[in-house]
C-alpha cells in the first residue's frame, strides 16, 4: 500500500529471521513485519509489528497516514502488552497503528472464518472491508468508525467479499464476486 506522501508500505509474515538491506528483525515463532519506504525505496522504519499465527492478511492506509492490518488469526496475536484471541478458533481482526507504528486498537470480526477482503476508506474515514462469514460464503460488510467502534455491519447472503471500493461521493460500494452491486451505502445499513 502507499500513503499520501507515496511512502510505501510492505507487510507479511516470517518465523526466524528477515532482513532489508544491512537491518534484519528476529522472532522466535510466527510474526507479522512492516517495512515502511519512502518513494525512493529508502528504509523508514522495518520492525516486528505483532507475534502470532495467521493465514493472510489485508493492509491498508487510512486517509490519516495510519496504518491497518486484517489478518486471519489461528489462535491469538500479541501486540506489545495486549493478546488479542481469535474467537471461533480461526477469525479476522482489524488492527490499526499509527503512522509511527504504534499499536491503536483492534476489533474482532466474530464468526468470520476465511480471509477478509480489502479495505477501503470513506469521506469520514470510517473503515470498510468485506470478506465471507461461513462455508456456504456469505459475504459481509463490516464499518467501523476511525476509533473502531462498529458503525454498521451487513451480511450478503451467497455472495462472498472479495473487494470493496467506494465512489468518490460515498453513493456508491462495489463488492464480492461482482455480483452485488449497492446503488447507495444507505442500504447495507438498513
Amino acid at each position: 500500500v502507499v500513503d499520501s506522501s507515496g511512502n510505501i508500505y510492505i507487510t507479511g509474515r516470517f518465523n526466524d529471521n528477515i532482513s532489508y538491506g544491512i537491518l534484519t528483525i528476529s522472532t522466535a515463532g510466527p510474526s507479522i513485519y512492516v517495512l515502511k519506504l519512502n518513494p525512493f525505496g529508502e528504509s523508514l522504519n522495518f520492525q516486528k509489528l505483532a507475534d502470532g499465527a495467521y493465514l493472510e492478511s489485508s493492509a491498508a492506509v487510512d486517509l490519516h497516514n495510519n496504518f491497518i492490518i486484517a489478518p486471519v488469526l489461528v489462535g491469538s496475536l500479541s501486540i506489545g502488552s495486549d493478546t488479542i484471541y481469535s474467537s471461533s478458533g480461526i477469525s479476522t481482526v482489524v488492527v490499526k497503528f499509527n503512522e509511527n507504528f504504534d499499536y491503536s486498537w483492534f476489533y474482532d470480526i466474530e464468526g468470520n472464518n476465511s480471509p477478509t477482503g480489502r479495505i477501503s476508506f470513506d469521506q469520514n474515514n470510517n473503515l470498510l472491508t468485506t470478506g465471507s462469514i461461513n462455508p456456504q460464503d456469505d459475504g459481509y460488510v463490516w464499518c467501523l468508525s476511525p476509533d473502531g467502534e462498529e458503525v454498521f455491519t451487513s451480511v450478503l447472503e451467497g455472495s462472498t467479499g472479495y473487494s470493496i471500493c467506494i465512489s468518490e461521493n460515498n453513493s456508491n460500494l462495489s463488492i464480492g464476486e461482482f455480483s452485488k452491486v449497492m446503488k447507495n451505502m444507505e442500504d447495507f445499513k438498513k
